[in-house]
């Protein structure tokens, strides 16, 4: 039978399998939704300014797969914490992550952060511009609006979990130490 830090082990790898999951559909689902909206305003011609609304969507299918992302790694960092403060076999190996992890994770924060922002910041410039979308007016107005409210609400995902996650470690700061008392 496996052990509970064995059973705890195969639970953060589940929930890194569903975090690459939801990388891997929240870029299926940007880029369906924008090859949608492209192509339907393509094949209207004049008074295409409406078919862009379906760009809209864009930031926040973006927003949330972050917040559904984050939550995943909020899950994984806790029962890492736990895994951690039990000291169990799995000690040495957290103990060596929980140093450097605000180093080597920048890379995939940084794709994942970037990628948001960027579909936000396209489907702003494309409300932005009068030849993409025919006319300024609602739909012009309408995308730089959710453009800007889908990059604050991928910022806001990302603040609430640093935040989180700062408030995880101050909870459990250090594994107990054991004293010569103890029986175990």
């Amino acid at each position: 039978m496996a052990s509970e830090e064995e059973k705890l082990r195969d639970e953060i790898i589940e929930f890194q399998k569903a975090r690459a999951d939801i990388l891997r559909w929240k870029l299926i689902a940007i880029g369906g939704v924008g090859a949608a909206g492209l192509s339907l305003s393509a094949s209207s011609g004049q008074g295409a300014d409406g078919k862009y609304m379906v760009l809209a969507i864009i930031p926040f299918v973006a927003a949330y797969c972050d917040a559904v992302g984050r939550d995943f790694d909020l899950r994984i960092a806790l029962i890492a914490r736990f895994l951690w403060l039990k000291e169990g076999p799995f000690f040495q190996y957290e103990s060596f992550v929980a140093g450097g992890r605000k180093y080597w994770w920048l890379v995939g924060l940084a794709a994942n952060l970037g990628a948001s922002l960027i579909a936000c910041t396209l489907v702003f410039l494309v409300g932005c511009s009068p030849s993409v979308t025919g006319r300024t007016g609602g739909a012009s107005t309408a995308l730089m609006v959710s453009a800007v409210i889908g990059a604050v609400l991928v910022a806001l995902v990302e603040v609430g979990y640093s935040q989180r996650l700062r408030n995880l470690r101050k909870c459990y700061l250090q594994p107990k130490k054991k004293s010569s008392d103890d029986p175990a």
